[in-house]
C-alpha cells in the first residue's frame, strides 16, 4: 500500500495500486534497454512510478496505461541523461574503496541479502540468457532508439501503436526503427559467420 498523498484521493490511490503497479515487471525490460544497467533500471522504474503516482489524476481513463507509463519513463530517462550530461562526474566512494581493495558496508549487506535480488527472473534476463553470445553482442550494439523499440515489441509483446504512444513518436517511426533494428541484427550476425 502506498503512503497517503494529498495529490490522490483514496479511490485514485486504490486504482493506481490495482492497475499501474502490476505493470512494473513489464516496464523493466524497457528501463534496462534504456539504461543498460540493472541499478540504473531499478532507479528509473522507481522514479517512473513515483512520477506516475503523483500525476495519476491526470491520466485519461480509457487510454493505454502502459503507454502512458512508458512515456513517463522515457521522459524521466531523458531528463536524467540531460542532468548527468550537465553536471561534472564525481567519484563514488564505493568505487574508490573497490579500487583500493576494501569492502564497503553496502558490499556486506549485498552479500547477506543476495537472495533478495528482485529481478533475477525478469523477462529481459531470461530473454538474453537464451540468446547465443553473438546475438547478445549484436543486440547490445544496437543504437538506443532501435534497441528500445525491439525490446518493447519482442520482449514486452507491445503492438506498434502502443509503442508509438509510449515513445510519443509517429507509427511510421516505430515501424522504421523496428525494421532497421532487425536489419542491423541480421547484418551483424552475418558478419560473425
Amino acid at each position: 500500500m502506498l503512503n497517503s498523498d494529498p495529490a490522490l484521493s483514496p479511490a485514485l490511490r486504490e486504482k493506481f495500486e490495482a492497475e499501474a503497479l502490476p505493470l512494473i515487471e513489464s516496464l523493466y525490460p524497457g528501463a534496462l534497454a534504456l539504461t543498460r544497467s540493472r541499478p540504473d533500471a531499478d532507479d528509473l522504474i522507481q522514479e517512473t512510478f513515483f512520477k506516475a503516482y503523483r500525476a495519476f489524476h491526470q491520466y485519461n481513463e480509457g487510454t493505454n496505461l502502459k503507454a502512458w507509463l512508458y512515456r513517463i519513463m522515457r521522459n524521466a530517462f531523458i531528463s536524467k541523461y540531460r542532468r548527468k550530461k550537465r553536471s561534472p562526474e564525481q567519484a563514488n566512494l564505493d568505487d574508490v574503496v573497490d579500487f583500493v581493495g576494501g569492502e564497503t558496508q553496502e558490499d556486506a549487506i549485498n552479500e547477506k541479502h543476495a537472495w533478495l535480488n528482485l529481478h533475477d527472473e525478469m523477462q529481459v534476463d531470461s530473454f538474453k540468457e537464451e540468446l547465443p553470445e553473438a546475438l547478445k553482442r549484436a543486440f547490445e550494439g544496437l543504437p538506443d532508439d532501435f534497441r528500445t523499440v525491439l525490446v518493447m515489441n519482442v520482449v514486452n509483446d507491445m503492438a506498434y501503436k502502443e509503442i508509438a504512444e509510449a515513445l510519443d513518436v509517429p507509427l511510421g517511426t516505430v515501424m522504421s526503427r523496428l525494421s532497421r533494428a532487425k536489419s542491423m541484427l541480421r547484418e551483424r550476425l552475418a558478419e560473425k559467420d
